[in-house]
């Protein structure tokens, strides 16, 4: 994504998460209010790793020195911002998952929490998401599905929603 074509769209302390401080690409698209929710643990912003991985997403943004960064964002902030461990979603086996869940849930939740957002958070700032970014993020939504279903979490529809957006939106 070339800098000189970009125009970013970046959250204040004034005005927070909203729609006026977001990609209208973004706007038209993710038009539910829970994208712009910022306390609800469904939305991609609203649970804390989500509002946390905008910050630093936009801290990025902010510095001018993203280019080629933002697909390795994830890992990142997982792994060496947070010192947990970052787990690729590439293995959607439930054996595999309920004994990740057993061994480090809150690194497998937060992994896929982070990659959901920063995914949803180049498209709010930019109105663009890189395609592999977009692939790793819908890897990340099937894995956390699955997480969810064996915890026992049944959802509001919400999730289900954030990933059919996530999987028709067009880079324009």
């Amino acid at each position: 994504m070339s800098k000189e074509e970009t125009k970013l769209y970046l959250d204040d302390e004034e005005t927070g998460l909203s729609r006026e401080t977001s990609h209208p690409n973004f706007t038209e698209h993710f038009s539910e209010e829970f994208y712009y929710d910022c306390v609800d643990d469904e939305s991609p912003f609203g649970n804390d790793n989500g509002a946390d991985t905008l910050y630093e997403l936009e801290d990025l943004f902010k510095s001018g020195d993203y280019e080629g960064k933002i697909l390795g964002l994830p890992k990142k902030i997982v792994s060496v911002v947070w010192d947990f461990h970052y787990l690729e979603p590439d293995n959607f086996s439930k054996k595999k998952l309920a004994d990740l869940i057993e061994e480090d849930e809150f690194s497998l939740i937060a992994t896929d929490q982070v990659i959901i957002a920063v995914a949803l958070g180049e498209i709010k700032i930019t109105g663009k998401i890189e395609p592999k970014l977009k692939e790793l993020a819908l890897k990340a939504m099937k894995r956390q599905k699955i997480v969810f279903e064996l915890l026992g979490y049944e959802g509001s529809g919400t999730y289900d929603k954030i990933m059919s957006d996530l999987e028709s939106f067009e880079n324009k």
